[in-house]
């Protein structure tokens, strides 16, 4: 399995904006082949927010990120201070 990490700054208490990004993207992502679940994350004090999604595999998280993020980017341009960090992690599962 697989996170992508989606981090990004509006500044302090947008988190009615935060939401509204959610909103727009929460159907989209979840049915692109290999999603497993999402997570959004917000410090509204900070002004920070971001999501973090599971896949199946890599090439799912890899292939998602092609199709969410152009139309995330459309909105988040108008809005964000800094680029973006994006992140993809391997996910370690124990077994014990």
């Amino acid at each position: 399995m697989y996170a992508r990490l989606i981090m990004f700054t509006l500044g302090p208490n947008k988190r009615f904006l935060a939401e509204m990004i959610a909103d727009r993207c929460n159907g989209m992502v979840r049915k692109l082949k290999g999603f497993n679940n999402i997570i959004y994350l917000m410090d509204d004090a900070a002004g920070e927010y971001g999501a973090l999604t599971l896949w199946e595999s890599k090439e799912d998280a890899e292939a998602a990120i092609q199709i969410v993020y152009p139309r995330v980017r459309r909105t988040l341009d108008d809005y964000v201070q800094v680029t973006p960090d994006i992140r993809l992690f391997e996910v370690y599962e124990p077994t014990i």
